[in-house]
C-alpha cells in the first residue's frame, strides 16, 4: 500500500498514514528500521499492513519514496573499500611498528633495570664502608679531652668532659651515684 504521514510523533517514534479509501493506519519507527533517516509529516511511505492480534491494523516494511534505505548505504561503503593488495603494506608497517616499539621498551625497560643495580650496589657499599668506620664525633671527642688526672667535677668545663672523664679515665669522682649522668648538679642537669 501507500499513503501520506499524516502525523509523526518523533519523541516517541510513531505516527500515522493516511491512506485514500481507508482508515488512517498507525505506524512504528520499527517499521522503517532501513531507512537513512526519520520520518517527517507530509513524506509518502509505501508499506505492508498487518493486523494484530488485537484487530488493530498497523505498517509493516515501510519505506519511505525518494530516501535510500542503509541497506543501499552500506553496500556503497564496501565498494570504496581498498582491495586487499593495497591494505597489505599497511599492515606489514604497522606490524613493523609494533615490533620496533616492542625492542625499544624492552632495551629502555633493561637500562633502568641497570641503573637499578648500580644504584643498590652502591648504596651497599657505603653502608658496608660506613659500618666499618669509627663516628667521626667520636674522633672529635677524643681529640677534644684527654685524661689529664682530673678527678671533681669543679675541674672540667662542660658535660661533656665530665662523660669523657668517667668513660676513658680511671679515679674520677664525678658520679656520686653511679648512674651514668656525671655532674648532675653542675654541668648534665
Amino acid at each position: 500500500m501507500e499513503g501520506r504521514l499524516k502525523v509523526w510523533n518523533g519523541d516517541k517514534g510513531f505516527g500515522f498514514i493516511s491512506s485514500p479509501g481507508a482508515k488512517d493506519v498507525f505506524v512504528h519507527i520499527s517499521a522503517l528500521k532501513k531507512m537513512s533517516r526519520r520520518p517527517v509529516v507530509g513524506d509518502v511511505l509505501t508499506f505492508q499492513c498487518h493486523t494484530d492480534n488485537n484487530g488493530k491494523v498497523r505498517a509493516t516494511q515501510a519505506q519511505i519514496r525518494g530516501v535510500a534505505s542503509t541497506d543501499l548505504t552500506s553496500r556503497s561503503r564496501v565498494s570504496k573499500q581498498l582491495p586487499a593488495q593495497e591494505a597489505q603494506p599497511k599492515s606489514f608497517f604497522s606490524g613493523l611498528l609494533t615490533v620496533l616499539g616492542l625492542i625499544a621498551v624492552a632495551v629502555i625497560g633493561y637500562e633502568v633495570y641497570q641503573r637499578q643495580i648500580v644504584v643498590e650496589v652502591q648504596a651497599q657499599t657505603l653502608v658496608s664502608e660506613a659500618s666499618h668506620e669509627t663516628p667521626v664525633f667520636t674522633k672529635i671527642v677524643k681529640s677534644q679531652f684527654s685524661c689529664r688526672g682530673k678527678v671533681y667535677c669543679s675541674e672540667v668545663t662542660s658535660c661533656a668532659e665530665a662523660k669523657f672523664y668517667v668513660q676513658n679515665c680511671s679515679g674520677t669522682k664525678m658520679d656520686g651515684d653511679h648512674d651514668g649522668v656525671p655532674c648532675e648538679s653542675q654541668w648534665c642537669n
